[in-house]
């Protein structure tokens, strides 16, 4: 992935991490199977493109973004493996924080329930839906992030 960008000149600034997937995974109730799909999409990705590109961006000060979930940190019934793969790959980005320790660059979580766009409303017209961020929204709190300084390692909910 790194050399495929780096060897056409491309200096890596940024790094946004968006990869999403949920299945119910309640204790008592679940697959290895499930377990794995969860892990691939949702550690394997970040452990994969830190390693890839902590390095340039420390050099050049650049951001990685993680967009994260509540069930980190609190962890919903039903969602075990979820709220588990969520909590490493933001403990992946804690150490990523770490290692750009005296340097310019950040590590940031934003964290969102769930997303909502244009499309599911008018797929979707008579649901709610609590709690979701549009995604115009977070793609404005992401482009934002290179002109505010939050500081290496936050955590923002949105």
């Amino acid at each position: 992935m790194r050399e495929a960008l780096t060897t056409d000149g491309i200096v890596v600034i940024g790094f946004v991490n968006l990869i999403g997937g949920w299945v119910s995974t309640p204790i008592g109730d679940t697959e290895s199977s499930q377990i794995n799909w969860l892990n691939k999409r949702l550690v394997d990705t970040v452990a994969n493109s830190i390693n890839a590109f902590a390095d340039d961006l420390r050099r050049n000060s650049g951001i990685y973004v993680l967009v994260s979930s509540p069930a980190a940190v609190t962890p919903i019934k039903g969602s075990a493996a979820y709220s588990a793969a969520k909590a490493s790959a933001e403990s992946w980005l804690k150490s990523l924080a770490i290692f750009f320790e005296g340097s310019n660059a950040r590590a940031n979580t934003l964290i969102v329930h769930s997303l909502v766009s244009d499309k599911d409303r008018a797929k979707y017209p008579d649901r709610k839906f609590p709690h979701a961020i549009d995604t115009k929204i977070l793609a404005d709190q992401i482009s934002g992030l290179w002109n505010q300084r939050l500081e290496n390692g936050s955590r923002t909910c949105l």
